[in-house]
C-alpha cells in the first residue's frame, strides 16, 4: 500500500469513526428527550406572549404535555382564552403557536 492510500485510508477511518461518536451523543440525547426546551423556558416564553396581548398570567395554566419537548397553556379569565403551545426540536429550535379567541359562554 503507497503512502497515499495508507493516509486516505487513516482519513476515511477517522471520519468514521468521528461520525460515529457524534451520532452516539445525538441518540442518547434523543433517548432523553433533550430537545433543548425547559418546563421554565416555556413559561417564559407564554408569560411574555400574554403581556404583549395585555393579559395578566395569573390565570395561565398547564393544560397539556408531550414529554419534555411539548408544552401547551390555556389562558382563560372568563372573558378572554388564549392557547399558547411551546415546543422544541433539534431541526427548527424552540418555537411557539398561539391561538386567541374569546370565551364561549
Amino acid at each position: 500500500m503507497t503512502s497515499n492510500a495508507r493516509f486516505a485510508a487513516m482519513l476515511i477511518g477517522l471520519f468514521l469513526v468521528s461520525a460515529g461518536a457524534t451520532s452516539a451523543v445525538l441518540y442518547r440525547k434523543l433517548q432523553r428527550q433533550d430537545c433543548g426546551l425547559r418546563v421554565e423556558q416555556a413559561r417564559t416564553i407564554v408569560v411574555e406572549d400574554l403581556r404583549r396581548h395585555g393579559l395578566s398570567e395569573g390565570a395561565s395554566r398547564m393544560v397539556e404535555t408531550n414529554g419534555a419537548c411539548r408544552h401547551g397553556y390555556r389562558y382563560d379569565d372568563g372573558v378572554n382564552t388564549f392557547d399558547d403551545m411551546v415546543s422544541g426540536d433539534w431541526i427548527r429550535g424552540v418555537r411557539q403557536s398561539s391561538q386567541p379567541g374569546l370565551a364561549q359562554r
